[in-house]
């Protein structure tokens, strides 16, 4: 590093980083728990959104980062980094969601205005008129709250929401991967003996803290039952819970199973289970199984072993389940994982 940043451009970073480090840990990314999209029902369109309570904790954070008179809004972070960083200026340039000039509401609304609206457009209409303000002031603001009721009127309530909510999230993504190489700036910073002039990483909760108000908070004792549920409802756990539904196993009785078995073959075993390995699941054979489910490494697996292993099982109509290629490879060692998470304290 030949040039050294100035103590605001530093502050200016670590505000960042501890802004996003809050917006990432908002319910609204626990993968699980998610609740954005839209469907048919009866012939009605139905928005499935998060709850108002969680949507509040992610705009927090959001707008620090968002607003352009903001000392750690995005743009001003990075333009520091591409400043003392010249090798990631073209990754910033390219993957920026409005640097693709994708016009969502124009491609995908199809009973919208003609007027093209960029995700970022979509959002400050929203925070400006309804969220955090009430509209455009004589001296600042783009959008008033007459132009928010035309849109939503025009658009839809559900559809308007939804890519309001959808940009946000796609905005954050981004802000994520902009975090990684903030983080690892500061880092390098201090080899120069360079830091923030605040104490970085106060704002986040004092362990002497307790934040609950009665009847509002959720119970915060997770059940094991409730671990296991929330864990099956992650990609990463894809083919374990896919056979878990194969052998009708309940969520209880896989709790009790990961207490006492530290390997996939004895999980097996305490379910009754019995697998049969064969050369090949052939699918011109399908009407001698009632169900055929693949599975395959997660990106984790694949990164570290440079190979993707993939594998087939089926279960027959006599019940017998019978597996082709590296099928059980595969599931023990997803099974391991699962079982590590599940034990992880604290839970994640």
């Amino acid at each position: 590093m030949i040039e050294h940043p100035t103590q605001s451009e530093i502050n200016a970073i670590a505000h960042f980083v501890e802004a996003v480090r809050e917006l990432r840990h908002s319910p609204f990314f626990i993968e699980e728990h998610r609740s954005l999209r839209i469907e048919m029902r009866k012939g009605k369109i139905k928005g499935v959104f998060p709850d108002p309570n969680i949507q509040s904790r992610i705009l927090i954070p959001f707008r620090r980062v968002w607003q352009q008179r903001e000392v750690c809004y995005y743009q001003k972070v990075i333009n520091i980094l591409k400043k003392y960083i010249p090798a990631i200026r073209g990754v910033f340039d390219v993957l920026a969601p409005d640097a693709r000039r994708t016009s969502i509401m124009q491609i995908q609304m199809p009973n919208s205005t003609n007027t093209p609206l960029l995700p970022s457009d979509i959002i400050d209409i929203w925070l400006n008129t309804h969220y955090m303000h009430v509209g455009k002031a004589p001296n600042c603001g783009r959008f008033t709250r007459e132009y928010f009721d035309l849109l939503n009127n025009q658009i839809g309530p559900v559809f308007f929401e939804f890519y309001f909510l959808s940009a946000v999230q796609e905005f954050s993504c981004w802000f994520f991967n902009i975090q990684t190489y903030a983080e690892s700036f500061l880092t390098t910073l201090t080899e120069y003996g360079l830091k923030p002039s605040f104490l970085f990483g106060s704002a986040e909760q004092d362990k002497n803290i307790e934040r609950w108000t009665p009847g509002f908070t959720p119970k915060r004792k997770t059940t094991p039952t409730k671990k296991v549920w929330r864990l099956r409802r992650r990609n990463h756990y894809d083919g374990f819970n896919n056979f878990l539904d194969l052998i009708g196993v309940s969520n209880t009785a896989t709790a009790n199973h990961l207490h006492t078995c530290d390997s996939f073959d004895k999980f097996v075993e305490h379910c009754d289970v019995v697998l049969k390995n064969t050369n090949e699941i052939g699918l011109t054979e399908q009407t001698n199984y009632t169900r055929i489910q693949g599975c395959f490494d997660n990106h984790p697996t694949v990164m570290q072993n440079l190979r993707c292993r993939k594998g087939v099982i089926a279960k027959q109509k006599n019940g017998t389940l019978v597996w082709s290629e590296e099928y059980v490879p595969v599931l023990r060692d997803q099974y391991i994982e699962f079982r590590n998470a599940f034990n992880a304290k604290p839970f994640k």
